[in-house]
């Protein structure tokens, strides 16, 4: 079991990550490293509740037989319903938010690149299952646009709700320069007006990170785009967009990014892939220069095989690092280990420039356990209000409020899997009628049962199902619902 008995007040108090690390900042002058049975390169998302106890982990497996995400609680258990959600094994696809106004549900957003299309959320409730926890919401489609390998979220200014913020790739699909953004309050996950501002990319890889204020949004992608915006807590709106470097040809790409604590300074590392031809870069950029791309300073070139991965600040204010062997080598063998994959490297001092900025490769420990590129995709889950914003309180706030009504149903097709991801939620009924019709009006599948919660999924399994478009109806004793959904 993963616990923690400290007092602090801090949802990002334990990161889960590589292969079974991870570390535990409950106090923060001291951070030990933790153990869990994560076996994932790269894509992870872990959250505490307010008293810095984990909850639970989410990561991307990588195998021939199962690219998906899991849902692991504190035990290292898999929850109830907690495999075969969206994931393809990339670097920032995944992140963990506490419902508004609830205690112990959460929402896990995901994206898939390039496999699949679209941003997806599932809903977990940790206070089911005897509070083992289990996903009650499976891949609940928001959109079906093909993503970047980034997504990142901030507290709204009445510091209760969050916007949530992806961003179409450029790669596969027509360059662009489109935001996606979701208000996620109590009632609704409700989109903004798609943001149309900045760089046009033409790549699918990338990094989205805010600063500590909420005020500034970095986006760096893997062809070496630099670019820098203003975000409004409240309206959830970017402007002023400030592009430090335009994409362009250089040896290796621009990994992955984030603001030092003050926001004065952005790390970048840079890594140049494919086995044998390893290298990495560590950046700064002094952000209050006049020149911000010419004040770019190298604070580490290590010696191959390692490179760069991911980078990201954590609650102790420094920044950590996960170095790697070769983005894809995965699994290690059980006989790989050395100095890059058993340590974190550490930026001690990320508000200071150049070298007073105490860099020290392979500093942290982890216990024994080993690392690869990926480390928590995690918000500031502290942030609070926006004070004198305007819209810094709860009172006057306009929700766009869900009709307690009546319920929903989503019905998602994953034709790799052969799955039909049925979720509903708002149900008013205690029993249900579940069944799926072909266009002829033939009944394939039908199951009755008891509802315990307003909430109901089921991952229909469709080998037998022949190609073409099925009807699937939920009914209780006070609703009939119904959705489409074709196989392919």
């Amino acid at each position: 079991m993963i616990h923690n008995c400290s007092m602090a007040q801090n949802q990002n108090s334990i990161w889960i990550f590589g292969d079974s690390a991870g570390v535990d900042f409950s106090n923060i002058s001291n951070p030990v490293p933790v153990n869990s049975t994560m076996r994932g390169r790269g894509s992870c998302a872990s959250i505490s509740d307010s008293m810095g106890n984990l909850q639970f982990y989410a990561y991307t497996i990588v195998n021939t037989s199962d690219t998906s995400t899991h849902v692991n609680n504190n035990q290292n258990q898999l929850i109830l319903n907690g495999d075969h959600i969206v994931g393809s094994g990339f670097y920032n696809e995944l992140i963990t938010l506490p419902m508004p106004d609830s205690t112990g549900k959460y929402y896990l957003f995901s994206s898939s690149l390039p496999a699949m299309q679209g941003l997806y959320y599932s809903i977990i409730d940790m206070n089911s299952n005897g509070g083992l926890g289990s996903v009650t919401q499976k891949n609940v489609l928001l959109n079906n646009i093909s993503s970047i390998d980034g997504i990142t979220a901030i507290k709204h200014g009445n510091g209760r709700d969050w916007w949530v913020i992806s961003k179409p790739e450029g790669y596969m699909s027509p360059s662009n320069n489109d935001f996606y953004i979701y208000l996620i309050t109590p009632y609704s996950i409700s989109p903004l007006p798609i943001q149309s501002i900045g760089y046009v990319i033409t790549t699918n890889a990338g990094c989205i990170s805010f600063n500590k204020q909420g005020d500034k949004l970095l986006m760096t992608d893997w062809r070496n785009l630099i670019e820098l915006f203003n975000f409004d807590r409240c309206t959830g709106q970017l402007s002023n967009s400030v592009i430090v470097e335009p994409e362009h040809i250089e040896s290796g790409e621009h990994f992955s990014s984030c603001f030092s604590p003050d926001g004065s300074k952005i790390y970048i590392t840079r890594a140049l892939g494919g086995a044998g031809q390893e290298d990495s870069w560590l950046y700064q950029y002094n952000l209050n220069a006049v020149n911000i791309a010419a004040s770019r300073d190298t604070i580490y070139h290590p010696i191959a095989p390692e490179q760069g991965g991911t980078i990201r600040l954590a609650p102790d204010d420094k920044v950590y690092i996960s170095f790697g062997y070769y983005a894809y080598y995965f699994p290690f063998p059980d006989s790989m280990y050395y100095t890059g994959n058993m340590n974190l490297s550490v930026i001690n001092r990320p508000d200071s420039l150049g070298d007073s900025c105490l860099f020290t490769p392979y500093s942290f420990y982890l216990g024994g356990k080993r690392t690869y590129y990926g480390l928590p995709n995690n918000p500031d889950y502290e942030l609070g209000a926006l004070i004198g914003s305007g819209c810094d309180s709860l009172v006057g706030v306009q929700s766009i409020k869900y009709d307690e009504s009546r319920g929903d149903l989503h019905v998602f097709y994953h034709s790799g899997w052969q799955i039909a991801f049925i979720n509903a939620e708002g149900l008013k009924g205690k029993k249900f009628s579940l069944a799926v019709f072909d266009l002829t009006g033939r009944q394939v599948f039908k199951e009755t049962g008891k509802l315990s919660s307003s909430y109901f999924t089921k991952d229909l399994r469709c080998e037998q199902f022949a190609n073409g478009m099925y009807v699937v109806t939920m009914s209780t004793e006070k609703e009939i619902l119904s959705k489409k959904f074709i196989k392919e």
